[in-house]
């Protein structure tokens, strides 16, 4: 393809906001070509962000800095041509050290520091052509935005969520920018930043380089922001012992959860790694880093260079997992422009241009067929339900429902909150005023106050979604529509994930759903076309993952290979349960429901 003067060849990256290509052009040579997604081009806050992020990276020249050779508009597409880094994202490394179990050397990432707090040192003193300063904050320093060139340089990129004096505050309410694992915890909750903000989450770089796990993940995005808040440095305590005393001492430094408390600047840091190391008699030369990415044995498919777009960067779990996608945080998107970078809330229907990946009309006999399909083959993203008069968003994160946004706005959750008594009444709308002056949802905020506990806040959402899903299991017609984030496709049925952390899956969650919304009436209704239909058992079924009750998997068993009532139809699969009294007659046509649904059997029209 050609853009301008420039040739673009292989895709390096896909984010949230922009594509990055290697490209050619006769003035610069090999550049990194940031592209703004077509399907953003007409957005004016993603135009303004683009645009942000090149005035700022066009005044910081810096040997550690992702240097900015031109940008503009070429046929109505906006660019951004990058210096071309021949290297690995230091999120690459990470990964693969981790996989192998090959800690990079203590010289080797005292090294990384030091000309990653170099470039910090610039970007926090930087001054305008007044002399005055731009006040510069980073706000995304993470690996995914450290760039490694196979000579050993260290480079800072993508500026793309800075804050600065020289352009406006884009965060609006209900925005928490940054990624989360490696914000600070000012960050975190909405305060008031400064550069030593960015050292934090260079404590956090450090740290994870050193132990090889990420540092303050939690078993929920929301359980990482607690820990982030509170500074739980458990996992660091745990796996330092091999970490030099003196460097164990300025990490934790770093790490403090008052900035006042951590170094002054980045330059203080940097000059104190540098003092460390020779104390001890460590080399952090650049030559240091090179050889250590040599011994990692980073060939070409491993070291395919990469531009200042975040891809590359861990997900929550384990270091040696990556996804470039986007991921669903508890009301945000998470686009790949930065490992869960928190960016836009999502209450709302998906902008405009985002089309869904499956979409399809709805009857009161389809819906719950469809719907689990649905469920079944998505992963992370939105399913919709609309009709004339109202719409339904459930969002999903790792193959779980973790919200339910009705464009009615029953079952809000601070009522809830108050009807369990979690809440008094009198406290609801100052909690709601504090959350929204910090940009946090209700939930986050009473959870990171410690005036709510995780587990609450989850009972809490679970009953919302029941209350909001519910009454749609009886609508009489709509379209429901699957969006995903860009790149990422629907599953393969074999593919749906288990449940998570002992918590059920989005079709469990259903299920759940649907054994309240569902009575006897509606269920024979639905199960009325197929009652001398073959119940056939699916190859490796396994009911567990419905969620059933006792009652209800042994009614499902029994139809299943090996069952007692195996090729029996519907009709004679349900009267032989009821009268084996397996189950009652509600539980045993529940039961059979949800495995057609769930594709646990199958019958000729259904």
């Amino acid at each position: 393809m050609q853009l301008g003067t420039y040739r673009l060849g292989e895709r390096l990256g896909l984010g949230g906001m922009a594509e990055v290509f290697a490209a050619e052009c006769p003035e610069h040579g090999r550049v990194a070509l940031k592209c703004i997604l077509p399907s953003l081009a007409n957005d004016r806050d993603f135009a303004d962000m683009f645009w942000d992020e090149a005035r700022i990276t066009s005044r910081l020249e810096h040997p550690n800095i992702v240097r900015i050779l031109d940008y503009g508009r070429i046929d109505g597409k906006l660019f951004m041509a990058l210096e071309f880094v021949d290297g690995p994202a230091l999120a690459r490394v990470l990964r693969k050290a981790a996989r192998a179990k090959q800690p990079l050397d203590v010289e080797a990432v005292l090294g990384i520091a030091v000309q990653l707090l170099a470039a910090l040192d610039f970007v926090h003193g930087a001054k305008d052509e007044r002399g005055l300063p731009l006040s510069i904050v980073h706000r995304d320093v993470s690996p995914g935005n450290v760039l490694l060139s196979t000579e050993g340089e260290v480079k800072l990129g993508d500026f793309g969520i800075v804050r600065s004096d020289i352009v406006l505050r884009r965060t609006q309410p209900g925005e928490l920018k940054g990624k989360i694992g490696y914000m600070s915890p000012e960050q975190a909750l909405g305060g008031q930043l400064d550069g030593r903000s960015d050292l934090f989450s260079v404590g956090v770089v450090l740290a994870e380089l050193l132990i090889l796990r990420p540092l303050l993940l939690g078993k929920s995005e929301m359980q990482t922001l607690t820990r982030t808040a509170e500074v739980d440095l458990t996992t660091w305590r745990r796996f330092n012992a091999d970490v030099p005393l003196p460097i164990r001492v300025l990490i934790e430094k770093a790490l403090r959860k008052d900035p006042a408390e951590r170094f002054a600047s980045a330059g203080e840091m940097r000059q104190a790694i540098l003092d460390v190391a020779h104390v001890l008699g460590l080399d952090t030369s650049q030559e240091k880093v090179r050889s250590a990415l040599a011994r990692l044995q980073m060939n070409l498919a491993d070291t395919r260079p990469t531009a200042s777009d975040g891809s590359g960067e861990r997900k929550l779990g384990t270091l040696e997992e990556q996804d470039p996608k986007h991921r669903v945080l508890e009301g945000r998107v998470l686009p790949a422009s930065g490992e869960h970078e928190l960016s836009r809330p999502i209450g709302a229907a998906p902008r405009p241009g985002e089309a869904p990946i499956w979409k399809m009309s709805f009857d009161s006999r389809s819906l719950l067929r469809q719907l689990a399909m649905a469920l079944r083959r998505t992963r992370d993203g939105l399913i919709v339900l609309s009709n004339d008069s109202s719409s339904l968003i459930l969002e999903l994160k790792a193959g779980r429902i973790i919200a339910a946004h009705d464009s009615t706005g029953q079952a809000p959750l601070g009522r809830l909150l108050v009807a369990q008594g979690i809440l008094g009444p009198h406290e609801l709308p100052a909690a709601i005023a504090e959350s929204q002056r910090k940009g946090l949802r209700l939930g986050e905020y009473l959870v990171l106050e410690r005036r709510l506990r995780e587990s609450a806040l989850r009972r809490c959402l679970a009953e919302q979604i029941s209350l909001r899903l519910g009454p749609w299991l009886g609508a009489a017609s709509g379209h429901l529509a699957v969006h995903v984030p860009p790149g990422e496709s629907l599953l393969r049925p074999s593919d749906r994930p288990s449940d998570v952390e002992g918590e059920p899956d989005s079709l469990a969650q259903l299920v759940s759903v649907a054994r309240g919304a569902l009575e006897m009436a509606a269920l024979q209704s639905l199960l009325a076309h197929v009652q001398d239909s073959v119940l056939l058992p699916t190859a490796n079924a396994d009911p567990s993952t419905l969620g059933l009750t006792p009652p209800e998997s042994r009614a499902l068993a029994a139809a299943l290979e090996g069952g007692a009532l195996e090729g029996r139809s519907v009709r004679l699969v349900i009267e032989g349960v009821t009268r084996e009294r397996l189950a009652q007659p509600k539980e045993a046509a529940f039961a059979v429901l949800m495995g057609l649904c769930g594709g646990q059997v199958h019958a000729s029209g259904f």
